[in-house]
């Protein structure tokens, strides 16, 4: 997902973790779409992650690889990242963030004429609804993690292109032993309404998604 001219939100599989002091190689395997063959490929991308050398400004460096060290990243795990391509191909990135879930916004630019959001999460439920215009669509309770003060995060995506929901039923609905899904979605901008219990609620939808794992409870046994 495109945040702006230079930056991109990649979202891969830990393939291997190389701490080297100066710098964090993480290299992440995930499918692209080639349009001119108009098959996905396997692609694998190094991500480096470096501490921001001080500042003439006087402000704190960002301390990228620090953070990223902090986030305890193994292999398997499947992890969202800011990153940018220094180069032609997709062979390395600089990183800059590492997500496992929440909600990530992307403001207005000259390519983007209003905000868009990535929410990552498990799909806790699931249903069939229809608007005030007739028209249908799916709804979904999205857990998406903690914020800074480890409050749960929690919103709804709704989905109305009919292949999308088609597929995020298919593959994201909570299965009948209790096992749910984790997925990223792309969505546009926020809709902010109050419930009957008059507590504000959160809302995006999506035109894209990838699922990236499931988790089952283990106290609901198998």
């Amino acid at each position: 997902m495109r945040k702006n001219d230079e930056l991109y939100l990649l979202i891969g599989k830990v393939e291997s973790i190389d701490d080297r002091g100066d710098s964090l190689h993480v290299i992440v395997s995930y499918d692209w779409f080639n349009r001119g063959t108009a098959q996905f490929e396997k692609i694998h991308t190094r991500i480096v992650f470096r501490d921001q050398e001080q500042r003439n400004d006087g402000k704190r460096p960002y301390l990228w690889a620090t953070w990223a060290r902090e986030k305890r990243i193994t292999t398997n795990c499947v992890i969202a990242t800011v990153v940018r391509f220094p180069g032609d191909n997709l062979e390395e990135a600089n990183g800059y963030a590492v997500h496992y879930n929440g909600i990530i916004g992307f403001g207005v630019d000259e390519m983007h004429q209003s905000p868009r959001h990535a929410v990552g999460g498990m799909v806790t439920w699931m249903a069939d609804k229809v608007d005030a215009n007739g028209q249908p669509y799916l709804s979904m309770g999205i857990a998406a993690g903690k914020d800074r003060y480890n409050n749960p995060i929690s919103t709804i995506v709704r989905v109305r292109d009919q292949k999308l929901m088609e597929q995020c039923k298919r593959q994201l609905a909570v299965r009948e032993d209790g096992t749910k899904s984790i997925a990223w979605f792309k969505c546009g901008d926020v809709f902010v309404y109050t419930r009957a219990d008059l507590v504000e609620q959160t809302m995006y939808t999506a035109f894209d998604m990838v699922k990236i794992g499931t988790y089952k409870n283990p106290r609901q046994g198998s």
